[in-house]
C-alpha cells in the first residue's frame, strides 16, 4: 500500500513511509476514521501534509508512466485523494459526525481538486518558517494565492511559527494582506516582551513602513498610508 519507490517520511521515532492513493491504502485510510469517529465520538481530523499526494511508479496500483525511450516515470494520484477526501468530508458532515471539521495543512499551493473538501487550511513551513526578511518570507503574490482567498476563494490561516523573523514581524504582513494568523503557544514564543507582546509599536511600525515603501509591488498604495507622527 505504500507509494513506489519508497519513500521514508518517518519523523522522530515513528517509522512511516509515503502511501499511494491508488492503493487498499486510501479506502482502508478512509474507513479506520469513520469507524473510530463513530466509536470515540471525535467530531474532526487534522491531517498533516498529506495534500499533495506523494509520486508513485507502482504498476500494480495503476500509476507510473512510460517515456519513448522506455523509461518507467512516476505520477500522482490526484484523483483518488480526491475522491479518499469527498467521502471524509460526507463522514464528518452529516456520515458518522454532524458539523464536524477537516483541518488540512496547504503544504503548497491551493490544490483546490482535494481542498475543496476541506473546512480549514493552515500554512506556515517553507520559506515563510525560514525567511530572514518579510520581503522574502511573505511575497504578495504567493500570500495572496495561498492565503487571503483573492485567487480561488481558497483562505489559509498561517501559524507563525520559525525564526528570526518574530510574532509581530509575521502578523503585520499577514494583516495588511487581509489574512489570518493563528497564534502558537508558548514553545514557539522567544521570551521577553519585545519578541511576543501584541501589539508591539517598533516592530509594527517598521513592518508598516517597510510594506508603504514597498506599495507598487504590494498593490495596495491607495489604501494604505503611514504619518511619522
Amino acid at each position: 500500500m505504500i507509494a513506489e519507490p519508497v519513500v521514508n517520511v518517518s519523523f522522530n521515532d515513528a517509522k512511516q513511509y509515503a502511501s499511494c492513493y491508488n492503493s487498499p491504502f486510501a479506502e482502508f485510510m478512509v474507513n479506520s476514521y469513520g469507524y473510530n469517529a463513530r466509536l470515540l465520538k471525535f467530531d474532526g481530523i487534522r491531517f498533516d501534509t498529506v495534500v499533495p499526494p506523494n509520486e508513485c511508479n507502482s504498476l500494480a496500483h495503476g500509476c507510473g508512466w512510460y517515456d519513448d525511450d522506455g523509461n518507467l516515470w512516476p505520477s500522482g494520484a490526484l484523483f483518488s485523494e480526491r475522491e479518499a477526501w469527498k467521502r471524509f468530508y460526507r463522514i464528518f458532515h452529516g456520515g458518522e459526525v454532524t458539523n464536524g471539521i477537516i483541518y488540512t495543512p496547504n503544504a503548497a499551493g491551493p490544490l483546490m481538486a482535494v481542498h475543496s473538501f476541506s473546512d480549514h487550511h493552515e500554512i506556515g513551513e517553507g520559506y515563510y518558517m525560514h525567511a530572514t526578511t518579510l520581503k522574502d518570507a511573505y511575497p504578495p503574490d504567493m500570500v495572496r494565492a495561498n492565503m487571503n482567498g483573492e485567487a480561488y476563494g481558497f483562505r489559509a490561516e498561517n501559524n507563525l511559527k520559525g525564526s528570526p523573523l518574530l510574532v509581530n514581524h509575521r502578523m503585520t504582513a499577514l494583516l495588511v494582506n487581509g489574512v489570518e494568523g493563528r497564534m502558537m503557544d508558548y514553545r514557539s514564543w522567544r521570551p521577553g516582551y519585545e519578541a511576543t507582546a501584541i501589539p508591539r509599536s517598533a516592530s509594527g511600525m517598521h513592518g508598516i513602513g517597510w510594506i508603504a515603501g514597498t506599495r507598487s509591488s504590494w498593490g495596495i498604495g491607495r489604501m494604505l498610508t503611514t504619518s511619522k507622527s
